[in-house]
């Protein structure tokens, strides 16, 4: 695929999800010719979203890598990080929509490596 189509993938799938975003919803699923084929374009696409929302990163959410998945990771939009004792519940007809996540700050980057770090680490 040509980088000049790829930009115009990636430009139609951040357009489509940030539209589903902004409209408060799940929309449908994302058409298989904008459906990213690497990491790279889909680090692009959600980076794009972001700009699109005019939205910076206030952090990640990761699960563990899997041998289908090596990397799964999104990021979480500033404006919708809620720290505090209380916080505000979207309400979606008479259930809560609630995705709490646990963050931790590191003191400092971890050096790398060739071996990955074990869980005990």
């Amino acid at each position: 695929m040509e980088i000049g189509m790829l930009d115009e993938v990636n430009e139609n799938a951040a357009r489509f999800l940030a539209a589903a975003r902004e409209a408060g919803r799940p929309g449908e699923r994302l058409p298989e010719a904008w459906r990213p084929a690497d990491l790279a374009a889909a680090l692009a696409i959600q980076r794009r979203v972001g700009e699109l929302l005019g939205q910076r990163t206030g952090g990640w959410k990761c699960s563990l890598p899997s041998p289908a998945r090596p990397i799964l990771a999104a990021p979480i939009l500033a404006p919708t990080i809620q720290r505090g004792p209380r916080c505000v519940v979207v309400a979606a007809g008479d259930a809560a929509r609630v995705e709490p996540e646990v963050a931790f700050v590191m003191g400092r980057d971890l050096p790398r490596r060739d071996r990955p770090y074990a869980d005990d680490e």
